[in-house]
């Protein structure tokens, strides 16, 4: 099971796709010395962080929205993990046409989650 939820427990996500494995970022000067050597330079720790596709409702769209601007974690569940986390901006991108139903409005976005907590459920 893979699935993006609030903190509050509501379902962010109707799918996920395209999960990528841990990445990790931060901040590396590499230097060519003058006789010729390397210095590598690593500044802070690493932060680790997961890029996804979500498959989302129209009301799932508006506060996946929100809980970006307003700076709120999101936890991503996978299996039985759980990772905590900011996301990106999400561009979304309407896949179905116009419908009555709201329920039957579809939107896809990538996401990236920058990873505050891990841990085992």
């Amino acid at each position: 099971m893979i699935k993006l939820i609030g903190l509050d427990d509501t379902d962010l996500s109707t799918a996920i796709r395209n999960l990528s494995p841990l990445y990790y970022k931060g901040i590396r000067v590499e230097n060519e010395l003058l006789d010729g050597t390397t210095h590598l330079q690593i500044i802070g720790d690493p932060q680790p962080y997961r890029v996804f596709e979500v498959l989302v409702t129209e009301s799932q769209a508006a506060k996946l929205s929100e809980i970006h601007m307003t700076g709120e974690k999101a936890k991503l569940i996978v299996d039985d993990k759980y990772y905590t986390g900011f996301t990106t901006q999400p561009s979304w991108e309407r896949i179905t046409p116009r419908y009555r139903n709201q329920n039957r409005i579809w939107y896809t976005s990538s996401i990236t989650l920058s990873i505050t907590e891990e841990g085992s459920i």
